[in-house]
């Protein structure tokens, strides 16, 4: 089952969007952006979504912080918001949203908008899958060490840790 966070101030908002996908979803919700994107990097989520409008951190701030982890930088993120204007969904489009929702939401739309997200994410995930290991020995190739190592490296640095790597020759080529 595919795992949904929600960050939202409102707890009725918060409710509402959980109670229309918690029967296809395993939903999560964070009512502060800072305990979102806590939970974001250490959950597995297949998508967030995000209020706009929220005391101390709004979503756009939240959502150029998902955008700048590794680690989160690959979950889509839908704006629900009372934000109709366009220069406010241009805004959260251009720095990354995969979709924007206004408020009063419809919930067959949210329902709709949520299941295409996950769909192709999947389908991204899967892309990925087939692009980061060897089709013959299902090994793991380049590509997937070059990201691992890209992912470790950071959080390395951001943990102010040592990083190593050992590289061993197990074919003599």
């Amino acid at each position: 089952m595919e795992k949904i966070l929600i960050v939202d101030d409102s707890a009725v908002q918060a409710a509402q969007l959980k109670a229309i996908l918690e029967d296809e979803y395993d939903v999560s919700v964070a009512q502060t952006a800072e305990d979102g994107l806590r939970r974001a990097g250490a959950e597995h989520f297949s998508l967030i979504l995000l209020d706009v409008v929220m005391p101390d951190m709004d979503g756009f701030t939240l959502l150029k912080k998902l955008q700048e982890e590794i680690i989160t930088q690959s979950i889509p993120v839908i704006l629900i918001t009372s934000l109709s204007d366009v220069e406010h969904e241009q805004h959260g489009l251009v720095l990354g949203a995969v979709d924007y929702i206004t408020k009063p939401f419809n919930a067959l739309i949210v329902k709709a908008r949520v299941n295409t997200h996950i769909k192709l994410y999947r389908y991204r995930c899967q892309a990925e899958r087939q692009s980061m290991t060897d089709q013959l020995t299902g090994i793991a190739n380049r590509r997937k060490y070059e990201r691992y190592s890209a992912a470790k490296w950071q959080e390395a640095a951001r943990l102010q840790v040592p990083f190593s790597v050992c590289m061993f020759d197990i074919d003599h080529y």
